[in-house]
């Protein structure tokens, strides 16, 4: 089993405020995704929203 991670960002209300969002398989948009400022915290969180069996047993790629 394998996610691959990745992120996309815009700008929301102005050019101040910009905000990612981040995926887990870009293929089916279906594992999770969390709406953020880009961050070690946001990453946690997108992980953290994963269903259990994908943290566990799943090997995660990104482009970092």
């Amino acid at each position: 089993m394998a996610i691959e991670c990745d992120e996309a960002w815009s700008f929301v209300g102005h050019k101040g405020n910009q905000q990612w969002i981040w995926l887990t398989s870009r293929d089916t948009r279906e594992i999770g995704v969390h709406v953020s400022k880009r961050s070690g915290t946001s990453a946690r969180a997108l992980w953290d929203s994963l269903p259990l069996v994908y943290r566990h047993y799943a090997v995660a790629y990104s482009d970092f």
